[in-house]
């Protein structure tokens, strides 16, 4: 059975093991008159990372080298595999939730982590990044060269301005964390978002918080779970106060509570999914003889940032929509990220990444895996369309340029706001003929 995406097949795929393949890639496309695509780690919600042309493949430029306090990563190179480098020196970059994302696409589109609220998001500690422009030249910007290009790759998304081949970051020092875990029965659902969502973007810059609300089968009539989790980046007593301040602002205790101290290489394996694996298992089957991960059969996401707190009548409608629908063999979510913290106090145009107002971010997503019933992407698909229905009545407008959502209407104002024309004046300057092109290309 062939998983999702799997359909499209490339007239060529360039496995580029340097920057000089790159460009040899480009030039080759260009005299062909050959459309490209860009991949690094193939996370591309909507699909973009592949297409009908040539696939640029840069997931070989992955070498990491930490020299002080700057890492320097290729564009191919893997979460997992940057902490794993990091995490040696007692440092790491601030980056995202899944291990085998590749830096090729999220330090391009802003980057939202366990780290952010601490240290802010992933385009902010980008020193440095070395593209392949579509004319065959590969040139290194910074604040000093090429600073317009600097300003638009950080958070101008992935495949708009040229193929980033490298990365400098400025890293930061990382210790222990206090790792916790809260559930609720799903009738105190109302109750704990609210209160959540006027606590954890206002609190002390030391905290990182998620709730997940998942059910398992959304045919299967159970009811959903909610988890509030997250990280305390600071002293742990202080961290245990302030989720006992949650609590007491729910008004009802927790099913369970687990807040325990490990440090940073075991929590982030946790939060990957991958506790107890190796590095090398901590990859999609394929990547190496030890990895462990399998792809997702389907799966479809939609959502979008919060400016405001959402009214106890649209939480309602919000989780409500969670359960709308049913339909076997579905897994559904609703996530919530809080923002606020170092991340927000970095101006809206100091970077292409515009979202600093946001408190939060919300998203739905289905998935079905191993196997996806008859009619199962259709019902998904429609699910998922209903449910972003409800929560774009209560969002800003605005969404995660690295969660490409193929069904946006207005995607350039929801994923740059103000920043889109310079956006799109960068554009002009460095890919004025529109080589590098997709249906969501500035």
């Amino acid at each position: 059975m062939l998983k999702q995406f799997d359909d499209i097949r490339p007239r060529a795929v360039v496995r580029c093991r340097s920057a000089e393949d790159v460009a040899e890639a480009v030039g080759f496309a260009r005299s062909h008159g050959i459309r490209c695509v860009v991949r690094s780690g193939g996370h591309s919600f909507a699909g973009y990372s592949t297409g009908a042309g040539m696939v640029i493949d840069v997931s070989g430029l992955h070498r990491i080298e930490v020299a002080g306090d700057v890492v320097r990563a290729g564009a191919g190179a893997q979460l997992v595999d940057l902490y794993d480098a990091t995490l040696r020196h007692s440092l790491a970059v601030p980056t995202g939730w899944c291990p085998t994302v590749a830096l090729g696409g999220l330090a391009l589109g802003g980057g939202i982590g366990l780290e952010t609220r601490k240290h802010g998001f992933t385009v902010d500690h980008v020193l440095s990044a070395t593209l392949v422009l579509a004319d065959g030249r590969t040139v290194t910007c910074d604040e000093h060269r090429h600073p317009d290009l600097y300003w638009a790759v950080r958070g101008g998304g992935g495949g708009n301005f040229g193929i980033a081949v490298e990365f400098a970051f400025r890293p930061v020092p990382v210790g222990d964390l206090l790792d916790y875990r809260l559930t609720w029965p799903w009738e105190d659902a109302t109750a704990v978002v609210d209160a959540w969502q006027r606590w954890a973007p206002d609190a002390p810059d030391d905290l990182a918080s998620v709730i997940n609300i998942g059910v398992e089968d959304a045919g299967g009539g159970s009811a959903p779970d909610l988890t509030v989790a997250g990280v305390w980046h600071g002293e742990p007593a202080a961290g245990e106060r302030l989720l006992r301040e949650l609590t007491d602002r729910v008004g009802r205790a927790p099913a369970s509570w687990s807040a325990t101290v490990r440090d940073y290489r075991a929590t982030i394996m946790d939060w990957f999914d991958c506790d107890g694996f190796t590095p090398a298992e901590a990859h999609l089957v394929g990547h190496n003889p030890a990895a462990r991960i399998e792809r997702y059969a389907f799966s479809v996401s939609r959502g979008g940032f919060f400016d405001s707190v959402v009214p106890a009548a649209g939480l309602k409608e919000l989780l409500a929509a969670v359960t709308d629908r049913p339909f076997a063999g579905q897994r559904r979510d609703l996530n919530f990220i809080a923002l606020g913290g170092a991340g927000n106090r970095v101006a809206p145009d100091a970077t292409a990444f515009v979202h600093r107002g946001a408190r939060f971010y919300a998203g739905y997503s289905a998935d079905m895996d191993p196997v996806v019933p008859e009619h199962g992407p259709q019902a998904a698909r429609a699910w998922i369309d209903g449910a972003f229905g409800t929560l774009s009545r209560w969002w800003s407008g605005r969404s995660y340029q690295n969660f490409m959502d193929s069904r946006l209407a207005d995607w350039r104002r929801a994923y740059y706001g103000e920043n889109l024309a310079r956006l799109q004046r960068v554009k002009q300057r460095y890919d004025a003929e529109r080589f590098f092109d997709f249906p969501q290309a500035i």
